[in-house]
């Protein structure tokens, strides 16, 4: 008996396959290759998002409320107008308004 071990013929490989496989190997590395060049890219130049100034944000304008009507929450909309939920003693109630013009364009009253 001979000690040589048993090798079996390696199995026919489709081309087909073997150019998929290699397909997809390329573009994980092309993948890789671009996420990195992102990366860099994104460290050597930040976005700078230039804030408003304070100063020019903010206005003298006041929103006419019912004694009683406290603040429950406010929503910028694409418009420039403010949705502003008020909670008072005779219900709640939706308003939009203008803060540049002072004006309220709509009110909504939720009663139960």
């Amino acid at each position: 008996m001979s000690s040589a071990p048993l090798t079996s013929p390696s199995p026919p490989v489709s081309r087909g396959l073997m150019a998929v496989v290699i397909g997809m190997g390329v573009l994980i590395v092309i993948g890789t290759v671009v996420l990195l060049g992102v990366i860099v890219h994104r460290l050597s130049h930040p976005a700078s998002h230039a804030a408003t100034p304070l100063a020019s944000a903010v206005s003298n304008t006041s929103l006419p409320v019912s004694p009683g009507s406290r603040l429950v929450g406010a929503t910028a909309r694409a418009d420039g107008t403010l949705a502003v939920i008020l909670a008072r003693p005779e219900g709640d109630r939706l308003v939009i308004w203008n803060p540049a013009t002072g004006q309220i364009g709509a009110r909504l009253s939720l009663v139960p």
